[in-house]
């Protein structure tokens, strides 16, 4: 186990490390990449008025009622099968 961990080290310190090239231009402002849809969900323009915020959060909160709702039912018929195993 040590002979590995030495090994290890000895192969990382002999390994040259090369420096990465900095960017000559750091862009101050945001720009799309393109104009044309991305080919995912959508473009590479921003949303207007944050167009798919509550559409989104509609998503999350019934998810949310979704999985509360059937936890608690594994939990009320775990509970009564407990009360009637005993």
């Amino acid at each position: 186990m040590i002979r590995a961990v030495v090994l290890a080290l000895a192969m990382f310190a002999a390994s040259p490390a090369e420096a990465q090239p900095q960017p000559s231009e750091v862009p101050t402002e945001f720009e799309p990449p393109a104009k044309r849809p991305s080919g995912f969900w959508g473009t590479t323009e921003r949303a207007k008025g944050g167009a798919y915020r509550w559409k989104l959060l509609g998503i999350g909160v019934v998810l949310a009622v979704v999985t509360g709702a059937v936890m608690l039912r594994l939990v009320r018929r775990a509970n009564s099968q407990r009360r009637t195993d005993l």
